[in-house]
């Protein structure tokens, strides 16, 4: 199921959270939107309108998260799933996860219902353009004698490029050893059509040569929130298209 999916990369990821445990406010009544810091986020596909999930979490002032299963939120009046998702050191992490929604009018509406039962808007997040025959040129097998060169158009929407790399280093572990090391991606601003160079001279050093690199067309867009919410909430909704370059040896 998609959804256990989604769950397992939330675990994993709660790993790394420090949690300092629920808000007072789990336990008591909220009726009021000024104590909540809401945080969005829309994950769509940029080939397929829809096909995606919406995760959302809720924290007090305090930055403590608010864990109280009677507050419901939904999407485009669709109901997001409650969470709780088990850390390291018995720590755990609450979410709201909907596994698949359409956007509405080219939106996604957040609402929240609160113990008290009345429901807010809480924001409005809109859809991104669907890539519908996109075009990315470039050489899936390159060498190391030359320039890697990628072109692209027909990417709606895209704004990002994220350019990761797992590099063969020249010093082993041993003679029939080969080591890897992943390096943290290349972010630069593009337009839905372009074009884009890593020089040779980028391509290798002293330490070792890239063997793949990891090409990811990245949509971002924000969403208008509800100005009753405490700051530092937000509403993000991003789409990805993943490409992959294997180096000759």
């Amino acid at each position: 199921m998609r959804t256990n999916a989604i769950l397992i990369l939330l675990s994993f990821i709660s790993i790394f959270l420090t949690s300092c445990g629920p808000s007072e406010l789990s336990e008591t009544g909220i009726g009021d939107l000024g104590l909540i810091r809401a945080n969005i986020s829309v994950n769509q596909d940029l080939l397929a309108e829809g096909k995606g999930y919406v995760v959302a979490s809720l924290d007090d002032p305090k930055g403590r998260e608010i864990r109280n299963d009677s507050i419901k939120i939904l999407v485009n009046d669709k109901l997001l799933n409650f969470h709780v998702i088990q850390g390291l050191y018995y720590t755990s992490n609450s979410v709201y996860v909907l596994e698949e929604v359409m956007p509405e009018n080219h939106r996604y509406k957040v609402d929240i219902v609160l113990s008290n039962g009345k429901r807010y808007h809480l924001a409005e997040i809109p859809a991104l353009k669907v890539s519908a025959a996109p075009e990315i040129i470039y050489n899936e097998k390159p060498d190391l004698n030359s320039d890697f060169t990628i072109q692209w158009k027909g990417l709606a929407d895209v704004n990002l490029l994220n350019i990761g790399r797992s590099v063969k280093l020249r010093k082993s572990e041993g003679p029939n050893i080969t080591t890897y090391a992943e390096q943290s991606g290349d972010t630069i601003k593009v337009n839905q059509t372009g074009s884009h160079v890593i020089p040779i001279s980028k391509l290798s050093d002293t330490t070792g040569t890239v063997s793949i690199l990891s090409l990811d067309f990245i949509a971002e867009k924000h969403g208008v929130l509800n100005r009753n919410l405490f700051k530092g909430s937000s509403a993000v909704i991003v789409g990805k298209i993943e490409r992959t370059a294997h180096f000759k040896e």
